[in-house]
């Protein structure tokens, strides 16, 4: 029978269970009757994460009610009881009422678990559990405490995962790890090795079995390591007699058969190795750890048997006896499956053996039953240096639930090191140490790197003259040319074409790929890594503007054309992404740009141009540099040029300020300012909380507007010693440097700080201390270590301005709802995170928070395009219906021209009475239309067409299930959109237009402002007024533009008497004009740049104001506002 044919199911599993808890006369600990089916699993975990884990009993008040009425099917009936008085004193007594439910849990634990204080059983395995090692200090606690257990003979193996002995590394840094690991695991081997040589001098009669030592691995990178540790192990002849074990990690769906064979012949290497040097043969153990829970029997199963038959082959087995570690003891079952349909027992060596590993703490009759059938039977214990309780479920639950896997800092999938979401390309990474070779090979480069330099020379602007020539190339490159066939206008026209071009750009980008990391690691000092994941951001971006402009032709309603050109500033914080997601947009828009780079920018800006002016067309594409201090002089000549279309601009809100004050009616389009934040709450995972705030914070030196620089820690977290420790540990324990070294995780800055970053680093406000200080570590002003903040007072410094560097705000409040009121003070809204198990405080966060981002039990330190780009909110963007990634970025860079069958001054074909379906708002504007004899069927379509797309707009949907994360990690990406305030301005044009553009925003709910020069129709005008969602005004045109002049923001006083403004975000402005001749173009051009000039420099607008069509998604995405989350739906336990 094929492992396909095989009828095992999760249902098969559970009646397995069932019969065989019925057989046993020994009853299970407590915490393993409640863990026998998935309903069941389910339920223990709310009722950790958010009765047990609190340090505080009074935040799970509401979760013990709650989860007492909640259905469950097999739980002993001394839990339900305790539920039962948990509920009944839970308001009252909530200390008294965890307890009761902690201490019910914990019947039979001392059956499971081993202490440091407890009577070893004799022979037992065991292995440590406690916290995840984030950082140095934890890393030397572990060692010392393998020390403990390998002193003392009468405990039996032991395990030792890699990730637990060392402070994270990164992956480039491979070398120098397998280094570290040999001198701290050497001595320990040796240790062992010397005590199985006396212990069988003693035993000559082979009664006797050596104690053993498994590796414990979590990944490939981790395998790539193990294998060269073991190697340069073997070279010790003080390991003679000792007994290594390999322990492996449970396959997942990602791990594709061509990887698995190559696990296999690493595997056969090692293994020979290792006999050779000890005299023994090594052990491989694998776990059934958390398929099942997280992908049901079937597929677990699966995925085993895929193991076995590209792993387990003959040639490995008769090298190596074979453990399997059974974690929970309900999958028993999949055990007895795989070695009846492989026949294990027979493809051993002679004298070998499988071995079923089983938790102590499980019936004696169960192991009778295993042995049976024909397995040898193993007890392995879990050594918990703890004495809280609490700490001991929580460890345990993680261990049944979620195998051995620790959240540390470098957790990558068996994918190797570069991996990312669908919609990135696969790369032939098959051998992840040929992959660390090459990133060494980059790092080789960087001290000598002059990538770029020639062209940033020769493209650089000197005089007025210089800068006209640019722009005259960019215009010329737009106009059919007799000689030189140019692309047609209509954008559709060649566009199968241009998708095809894009393919082969990003083929030349992977060929291209060592240089535009080289070139980004020299000139901006990024590790390694951080230039990796922003690689494989590009790749995403330009492949997300590929996917959108292959939409394009199913768009009815409207035709695209292609616009002007565009002037794109590119910035610092990632320079590879916003050049080739610009471009491509552009270019797949039938337009075409200029460049012009960041000056700390530009030598990376330079190779990105080679390979696009390569790939696409050269004309196309054009590069133009401004030397840093020329900014306000040749900068200001080229971004006021009326003839770009479009200019784009990149980086912080104080230079788009900058812009807006050269050129008030500049057709900008900026982005990225934030003041991202995270909030931590009781329900917190503590250990992943911390490895995700650092990620989050200090990631590319926290300078990119993606990274976190403000945490909020909720009620009992304020006094949590235990995350205070492991943030400071973890932080403390980043190596800092150069990008030269591969050892660093933190970056130098790509310039001196200026203000505020540098009151950042150096300056503390009223109340505030470092619980770690941020210091200088060189003469180059570029380098500092990370700094942690604490004591934050609302509305200091600290708390309101984006600093954009390594050093990280820490707040209090003392709920979800403060702490969501804390970070919407800030003039920024980007992305923003909680981690918190409580459902009710992820939908407070999800309504409540001003930013498009949402992250849950996740790392915020990232926005990708297609999954996660999308337009900020108040000053985080500034011109934007889409960002960079976001379903309506192209449609910015394309004039649109109405493609309905029917014109808007048509006469209505059908009564009124006939639309039904259409929202109620929407049926009264088209009666009120018809009452005053203004209906058209052009309206009436395009609104039943809105209709049509209400679903599709504002449903929340998957984006994407990211491939190859860890597995224990189960990631969720969603997008949906809200509706947003819309200020709506009729000029000139058809009455059908206004209501047209209406309509749309009545559809989506949204809040208006309809501003007209002169009175509607009575019946329009009346339905207007009594609409509670549209506020309705007859003004001239210069009324309507003072109404937009900006006012100062209401203040609000904090507590210690200061006043903050309190920022909101601004309603966007649909200005509605003629388009019918070019006489009426550049008079409602006139129009545009006359609101802009009156809404002046201080504050970001978003103005739309191009013609009025049918097409739904066009006239409906100024009224809604992009949104998107990721969620961590299995948070990892420790």
């Amino acid at each position: 029978m094929s492992p396909s044919q095989d009828p095992i199911t999760d249902e098969s599993v559970q009646a397995w269970a069932q019969s065989l808890a019925q057989t046993t006369q020994q009853p299970l600990p407590t915490i393993l009757q409640t863990l026998a089916t998935d309903t069941d699993r389910e339920v223990f975990s709310e009722l950790l994460h958010r009765v047990i884990r609190p340090d505080d009993p009074g935040e799970t008040v509401d979760a013990i009610t709650e989860l007492r009425s909640r259905p469950r099917q097999g739980w002993p009936e001394n839990v339900e009881a305790a539920l039962k008085t948990a509920a009944r004193f839970a308001r009252r007594a909530p200390g008294y009422a965890r307890n009761q439910i902690i201490n019910v849990m914990a019947e039979g634990l001392d059956a499971v678990i081993d202490t440091p204080q407890t009577e070893p059983t004799p022979g037992a395995d065991l292995q440590i559990m406690e916290a995840s090692v984030l950082g140095r200090s934890q890393a030397a606690k572990r060692v010392e405490r393998l020390r403990v257990l390998l002193d003392r003979p009468a405990w039996g193996s032991v395990t030792v995962p890699l990730a637990e002995v060392l402070a994270p590394a990164p992956h480039w840094a491979f070398k120098e790890t397998i280094r570290d690991l040999e001198t701290v695991l050497g001595p320990l081997l040796e240790l062992l090795a010397s005590t199985n040589r006396a212990e069988a001098s003693e035993h000559p009669d082979d009664t006797w079995e050596p104690r053993a030592v498994f590796l414990k691995i979590q990944h490939d990178f981790q395998l790539t390591v193990l294998e060269h540790l073991v190697l340069n192990l073997c070279e010790r002849q003080e390991l003679r007699g000792l007994v290594l074990g390999l322990d492996l990690p449970t396959p997942f769906d990602t791990t594709s058969s061509t990887q698995l064979t190559e696990l296999h012949q690493r595997f056969a290497t090692v293994l020979q190795r290792v006999y050779t040097a000890t005299g023994h043969r090594a052990v491989i153990r694998l776990n059934t750890a958390d398929h099942r829970a997280l992908s049901g029997a079937q597929q677990s199963y699966a995925l085993w048997s895929a193991w076995i038959q590209h792993v387990m082959t003959p040639e490995i087995m008769e090298r190596a006896d074979l453990r399997i570690r059974v974690v929970n003891p309900w999958d028993t079952q999949q055990l007895h499956r795989l070695a009846e349909l492989y026949d294990l027992e027979a493809r051993l060596h002679p004298g070998g053996s499988v071995t079923t590993e089983l938790m102590r703490g499980v019936p004696a009759e169960l192991v009778e039953h295993l042995q049976a059938e024909h397995h040898r039977v193993r007890r392995y214990g879990l050594l918990v240096w703890q004495t809280d309780t609490r700490l001991i479920i929580r460890a345990l639950y993680h261990r049944l639930l979620h195998g051995d896997v620790a959240a540390g800092l470098d957790q990558q999938p068996l994918n190797g090191p570069y991996f990312g979401f669908q919609t990135r390309p696969v790369y032939p990474h098959q051998d992840s140490l040929q992959q660390l070779r090459a990133g060494r090979q980059i790092l080789a480069c960087l001290p000598d790197s002059q990538l770029g330099t020639p062209s940033v020379t020769a493209h650089t602007l000197n005089t007025p003259d210089d800068v006209r020539a640019v722009v005259d190339r960019a215009v010329a490159a737009q106009r059919p040319d007799q000689q030189d066939q140019h692309p047609e206008p209509d954008v559709l026209s060649h566009l199968s074409e241009r998708v095809a071009v894009v393919d082969e750009l990003i083929a030349t980008m992977d060929t291209q790929r060592d240089q535009l990391l080289e070139v980004l690691c020299s000139e901006t000092g990024r590790t390694l890594t951080d230039a990796v994941e922003e690689y494989g951001d590009a790749i995403d971006a330009v492949r997300w503007n590929q996917t959108v402009a292959q939409q394009l032709p199913a768009l009815r309603g409207a035709r695209p054309v292609a616009a002007t050109p565009t002037l794109v500033l590119s910035g610092r914080s990632h320079p590879l992404v916003e050049v080739f997601g610009v471009v491509t947009a552009i270019y797949l828009t039938g337009g075409g740009c200029v460049i012009s780079p960041d000056p700390l920018t530009a030598r990376t800006t330079a190779v990105s141009v080679d390979i696009l002016q390569r790939t696409l067309a050269e004309r196309l594409v054009d590069f133009a540099v401004v030397r840093a201090g020329d900014e306000d002089f040749l900068g200001r000549v080229l971004c006021t040029d009326p003839r770009w279309a479009t200019v784009v601009h990149f980086g912080p809100d104080t230079a788009a300020h900058r812009l807006r004050i050269m050129k008030p009616d500049m057709p900008l389009i900026s982005g990225f300012s934030s003041k991202n934040a995270m909030i931590i709450t009781p329900t917190a995972d503590i250990d992943q909380a911390v490895a995700d705030v650092v990620t989050s914070a200090f990631t590319t030196a926290g300078q990119t507007p993606a990274s976190c620089s403000l945490v909020v820690l909720v009620g009992s977290m304020t006094g949590s010693a235990r995350f205070k420790n492991q943030l400071v540990d973890a932080t403390e324990s980043l190596e800092i440097g150069y990008p030269t070294d591969p050892r660093v995780h933190l970056g130098r800055l790509v310039e001196p700080p200026a203000t505020p970053l540098n009151r950042g680093l150096r300056e503390l406000g009223p109340g505030e201390s470092w619980w770690l200080a941020p210091a200088e570590q060189d003469s180059t002003g570029r380098l500092y270590s990370p700094g942690l903040r604490a004591g934050v007072r609302v509305g200091s410094d600290a708390h309101i301005s984006e600093y954009r560097g390594p050093v990280l705000s820490i707040m209090e409040a003392d709920t979800v709802e403060d702490a969501i009121e804390i970070i919407n003070m800030t003039p920024y809204g980007l992305s923003a995170g909680i981690h918190t198990a409580d459902e009710h405080s992820q939908r407070v966060f999800r309504e409540k928070i001003h930013a498009p981002i949402h992250f849950y039990n996740a790392p915020i330190n990232r926005i990708r395009p297609g999954i996660l780009g999308l337009t900020g909110v108040k000053h985080s963007a500034s011109g934007m219906l889409g960002a960079l990634g976001a379903r309506s970025w192209l449609n910015q860079f394309m004039t649109w021209h109405d493609a309905a069958r029917t014109t808007p001054q048509s006469q209505p074909s059908a009564l009124v009475s006939a639309l039904a379906g259409l929202p109620t708002a929407v049926q009264r504007l088209l009666a009120a239309a018809e009452a005053d004899g203004v209906a058209s069927d052009w309206v009436s379509e395009a609104a039943r067409s809105d209709a049509r797309e209400l679903k599709t707009l504002l449903g929340t949907h998957q984006v994407a299930s990211p491939a190859g994360l860890p597995r224990q990690r189960r990631i969720i990406v969603e997008a949906w959109a809200e509706p947003t305030p819309v200020t709506i301005r009729w000029e000139t044009g058809p009455l059908q237009h206004l209501l047209r553009v209406v309509a749309a925003g009545l559809a989506i709910g949204a809040t208006m402002t309809v501003s007209v020069p002169h009175d509607l129709p009575e019946q329009l005008r009346q339905l207007l007024d009594l609409d509670s969602t549209v506020t309705y005004r007859c003004e001239d045109a210069s009324s309507f533009r003072r109404s937009l002049q900006k006012q100062p923001a209401p203040e609000r006083a904090t507590a210690s008497g200061r006043l903050i403004p309190q920022i909101t975000a601004e309603p966007r402005i649909r200005l509605i004009t003629d388009h019918s001749t070019p006489e009426a173009q550049a008079h409602g051009n006139q129009l545009a740049s006359a609101i802009l000039h009156a809404r002046g420099a201080e504050a970001p607008v978003t103005l739309v104001h191009r013609p009025v069509v049918s097409a739904s998604r066009l006239e409906m995405m100024p009224f809604v506002h992009e949104k998107s989350s990721l969620s961590s739906r299995e948070v990892r336990e420790n």
